[in-house]
């Protein structure tokens, strides 16, 4: 059978000795550095698989030996020299290798005739990529691709400290391969498969799923009044690998029940704990320890806040994002300055009330009201569309929502035929599950497609994908 697979490459890199020491020879680089990443043409591979990459080429410019990088500081977070669009009809993943082949060896580092190159890209703008490094075998792009979508990146060469023998003057020609392999399929249904009991006398909410599939809860005892907040780390077959208490920095001041109420918790895509009360955002490490607290702006007291930040949801891209309680209004911020007013950047509908949940996926900001709407936002801001009568057999009353691996919106609520887990498939909603026995609380699923649901009850419902 016929793989697959479509494979992108192109040429590369001149680089010409320009001067010699005595004992060392070192090399200057030329104009003429290329990288080329295909045509940019739409193509298909059983009408199914396809990639495009645009642009074409990258000229690296001219200089002596160090770093060259496509990136410049204008670059938006989730932006990218390059774009390589998924423009078949099934989701992919995407590989990337590079080989050389004059006679430079690519290594993880430079040396003597040794070379480097590496990808990344933008999560906050005006900050340089964290770099990948491409070897001569396939890294993955850890982004799975839906139709239509696309994944923006930079790269970064990096030239030998060194060459042997010093007359070289051949061009040097570096391929980079994309590659694009059929991604599984999506879930056609949803079954309950497990269930743990996590707590009897406290209330549980969910945190979210780390990049190891653990997933992290937040539990609230609240004797005579007092609260006393504890997150733990379980991995996915039961086992309590991490406990410890929240700080009573993240809380003190906040009314009790605001801790620990769904949708208010998410982990950050370098594995932090975020915690949403009313007054401020408590940012915690894997360990527990407190990093940093960040204020809701214009609340000085619980009771003094006009348009609190009521739901939070971190996206892949570095930033996280806010809704607000009294308004259709997003603030986006990286929370990169401890013990600061959250602000960065807003948008979205202040005059417009009635968020119901809110989440970021790998290329929108979805936010769901009380009036059966759904807004769809990019990540910098822009309104892509907005569905309304969403209130239907179709689209029950949202009160959870979540990400799959492949970027897709998940929700769950309640219609007269009740409680439903539904997929967003374009502007239609297909529903996955029926959920007897599931009641409301927090919703998380992993990299394989499982979906976790906290209770009221301290009971963890897990949901697992049906192909």
């Amino acid at each position: 059978m016929q793989s697959k697979r479509r494979k992108v490459d192109g040429a590369f890199y001149n680089v010409m000795k320009k001067e010699r020491n005595m004992r060392k020879r070192f090399i200057k680089i030329l104009a003429a550095g290329i990288f080329m990443l295909g045509t940019g043409a739409s193509e298909k591979i059983f009408a199914d698989v396809g990639i495009s990459i645009n642009p074409g080429s990258w000229n690296a410019g001219t200089g002596g030996s160090g770093s060259y990088i496509s990136w410049n500081s204008g670059t938006p977070a989730g932006g990218g020299y390059f774009s390589v669009a998924n423009t078949g009809t099934q989701n992919v993943n995407l590989k990337v290798r590079a080989t050389n082949t004059q006679n430079w060896t690519l290594s993880p580092g430079t040396g003597l005739n040794q070379f480097s190159l590496k990808w990344g890209q933008t999560a906050a703008a005006g900050v340089q990529p964290v770099w990948n490094t491409i070897s001569s075998t396939d890294s993955v792009i850890p982004v799975p691709l839906s139709p239509a979508a696309d994944y923006k990146f930079d790269l970064k060469f990096q030239s030998p400290t060194q060459v042997e023998p010093p007359d070289l003057s051949a061009p040097q020609q570096t391929s980079l391969t994309v590659t694009a392999d059929p991604a599984p399929l999506l879930p056609s249904a949803y079954t309950i498969t497990g269930e743990w009991q996590v707590a009897t006398s406290s209330a549980v909410s969910m945190i979210g799923i780390d990049s190891q599939n653990n997933l992290w809860l937040l539990f609230v005892y609240e004797p005579y009044g007092n609260a006393t907040a504890t997150v733990k780390k379980i991995s996915p077959d039961g086992t309590v690998l991490h406990e410890s208490l929240v700080p009573v920095a993240c809380y003190q001041g906040e009314i009790s029940n605001n801790i620990g109420e769904n949708s208010m918790n998410d982990i950050d895509s370098n594995g932090n704990i975020l915690l949403l009360m009313r007054t401020r955002v408590c940012k915690l490490d894997p360990s527990g320890n407190l990093l940093g607290l960040y204020y809701t702006p214009g609340c000085t007291s619980v009771d003094a806040c006009e348009d609190p930040l009521g739901y939070l949801s971190a996206g892949a891209n570095g930033y996280v994002y806010f809704a607000h309680s009294a308004s259709l209004k997003v603030t986006m911020d990286p929370l990169t300055t401890p013990f600061s007013t959250i602000g960065y950047n807003s948008f979205g509908y202040p005059n417009l009330e009635g968020v119901n949940t809110l989440q970021v996926t790998n290329e929108s900001v979805y936010l769901t009201t009380n009036q059966g709407e759904l807004y769809e936002f990019g990540l910098e801001g822009s309104l892509k569309r907005m569905i309304s009568n969403l209130y239907s057999d179709t689209w029950p009353d949202i009160g959870q929502t979540a990400k799959d691996p492949f970027g897709n919106l998940l929700a769950v609520g309640t219609t007269e035929m009740g409680r439903r887990l539904v997929r967003l498939e374009g502007t239609l909603f297909k529903t996955l599950a029926i959920l007897e026995g599931v009641a409301s609380g927090g919703m998380a699923v992993d990299s394989t497609g499982k979906i976790y649901f906290s209770q009221d009850d301290g009971r963890i419902s897990i949901l697992s994908p049906q192909y």
